[in-house]
């Protein structure tokens, strides 16, 4: 992933509780933390983006943390590494 974090796994498959089959782009298992990019159909197309809500609200209840990122969040990654570095340090993940 870059920035120092440890590896996510890539398309991560669950079940998820209430939900069913989900796919997390980048997850840290163990921590429970997905990380979820939002393309820009998720904006213009009401039922993808419907779809998108409905999944994170299930990982959610499961008890994941779902950080969501965007384009923006990729030309300028700090805030998005915040994020990461924060949820991993609440689970002890990072030293």
């Amino acid at each position: 992933m870059g920035a120092g974090f440890p590896e996510p796994v890539i398309q991560y498959k669950l079940d998820v509780p209430g939900y069913g089959n989900a796919r997390i782009d980048l997850a840290y298992i163990g921590e429970k933390i997905a990380i979820e990019y939002e393309g820009e159909g998720h904006f213009f197309d009401a039922a993808a983006a419907r779809r998108a809500l409905e999944r994170t609200e299930a990982l959610q209840r499961a008890g994941w943390r779902v950080i969501r990122v965007t384009d923006a969040d990729l030309r300028r990654p700090w805030n998005l590494f915040e994020s990461i570095r924060r949820a991993l340090a609440e689970c002890g993940a990072l030293q």
